[in-house]
């Protein structure tokens, strides 16, 4: 499908012309699946105490993680100051993508990156390397895609 934006501040997003063209494809939301993972995934990396985030806690930890691994900020416009009068213009203002916003791909690139970190700091945890053999199984990721670097791992999956 294609649209024409044909007047300004009616479509959010970056970099978006009046008069110009541009393609719209559907969002797949993310799943409940990708969700159930993804908290798997932190609560692992964070109790392993092998990562370099200065987390004060697991929420903590999950935004930086956010922030550098996954969308991190998203632009947004403020119609209320802080006493929740309206203001006289909008003022541009970020805020911290909430994991249920991000679209399913999103979430697959987010959920690669942690993986791949994990394993190139060597995260030895066989509850790790089991989630990572069942996401090949169902076909899920290809394992063989990470260079790992990882021994513990490389050697539980040469044993196979």
């Amino acid at each position: 499908m294609r649209i024409c934006v044909i007047s300004r501040n009616t479509f959010t997003g970056d970099d978006l012309i009046v008069g110009e063209e541009y393609e719209a494809v559907p969002v797949e939301n993310g799943t409940g699946q990708q969700n159930r993972l993804f908290h798997k995934l932190l609560q692992l990396y964070y109790a392993s105490g092998e990562h370099s985030y200065n987390a004060k806690n697991m929420a903590h930890f999950k935004k930086l993680i956010k922030y550098h691994l996954g969308e991190g900020k998203e632009k947004y416009y403020k119609l209320f100051d802080d006493n929740g009068d309206l203001l006289d213009e909008p003022k541009l203002s970020w805020r911290m993508k909430s994991w249920r916003d991000y679209t399913k791909k999103q979430r697959q690139n987010c959920i690669s990156n942690v993986i791949s970190e994990m394993l190139q700091i060597g995260i030895n945890d066989k509850l790790f390397f089991e989630i990572l053999e069942q996401m090949e199984q169902n076909n899920i990721i290809k394992l063989s895609r990470f260079n790992s670097g990882n021994s513990f791992f490389d050697s539980m999956r040469a044993a196979g």
